[in-house]
């Protein structure tokens, strides 16, 4: 009798091997100074950008002082840390109501 079943690719079996290589060595764990890198970037994405205020028709460069002020604004509310750039229209407004009540800030 003759055998007629597929003989196994070898070409396959190199392919899937190399495949779950490929998996595995994606899958590291993320060394520590990476995750302190984008934890800084995320922090900085903010920094030297200007935002506009449309009440009072002006411009607000973001720094540290700016993120001080801004800081200092959500404990006032008892609210966690969200980027400036990500709060509502509705917040950045209110954010920079009450800056402008605060000059004394800068």
């Amino acid at each position: 009798m003759h055998d007629v079943r597929p003989k196994p690719n070898v070409d396959f079996a190199y392919a899937a091997r190399s495949a779950c290589r490929a998996v595995a060595v994606g899958a590291r764990p993320i060394p520590q100074e990476e995750r302190h890198e984008d934890r800084d970037r995320e922090r900085d994405r903010d920094h030297d950008r200007r935002f506009y205020d449309r009440e009072h028709r002006d411009y607000h460069a973001w720094g540290p002082h700016e993120d001080a002020a801004y800081r200092r604004w959500l404990a006032e509310r008892h609210r966690k840390y969200l980027e400036f750039g990500r709060l509502s229209a509705e917040r950045q407004r209110a954010y920079w109501a009450w800056r402008h009540e605060h000059p004394d800030l800068r």
